[in-house]
């Protein structure tokens, strides 16, 4: 059996996303400790193999029910990375995470904390197109109230995040 830490350490050097899926495909104990290292504290192997889901869960969705343990770290862990990484591997989520309020609870938490980093905001918008906003449109009153708030962000990233999901969604402009 692969030492999965060993792993990590090698990956980071090469971030070869192709080697990696192939390995994970092919040996599910080692799939299942690779991605239990993402609940862990010790830097880089929760940031890493959170990285690693997102490549994997984007090309191999199926496997994804098997890994509960990624929306309830992204639901606990105060990591940025972490969280970036769980919110855009839970955007490949074959389950019905909208019924997930856990998920959704946290993700209103991050957009709207005016210290959240622009990709984790990006992250939670996609979530929220993605998974939430078809089934609950009534989402959308307090999404704009939020995104009131961040239009006084001075990240140009953050007005353009902003901006593309009004021509969506029409916040702003009444659609």
């Amino acid at each position: 059996m692969k030492d999965v830490k060993a792993y990590i350490l090698e990956f980071k050097q090469v971030r070869n996303f192709q080697e990696v899926n192939k390995d994970l495909l092919s040996d599910s104990t080692f799939r299942e400790n690779l991605f239990a290292l993402i609940s862990e504290d010790e830097y880089p192997f929760p940031e890493y193999s959170s990285w690693i889901a997102i490549h994997f869960f984007e090309k191999y969705p199926m496997y994804f029910n098997e890994y509960e343990l990624i929306w309830k770290t992204f639901v606990l862990t105060n990591n940025h990375s972490v969280q970036r990484n769980t919110l855009n591997a839970l955007v490949f989520t074959p389950f019905a995470i909208d019924e997930n309020g856990e998920v959704l609870n946290r993700v209103f938490e991050i957009i709207a904390n005016p210290q959240s980093l622009p990709a984790n905001l990006f992250a939670g918008f996609k979530i929220l197109e993605k998974h939430y906003l078809k089934k609950y449109p009534e989402l959308l009153p307090e999404l704009k109230a939020i995104c009131l708030h961040l239009t006084q962000s001075e990240k140009a990233s953050v007005k353009a995040m902003l901006r593309s999901f009004d021509k969506k969604h029409g916040l702003f402009s009444g659609k």
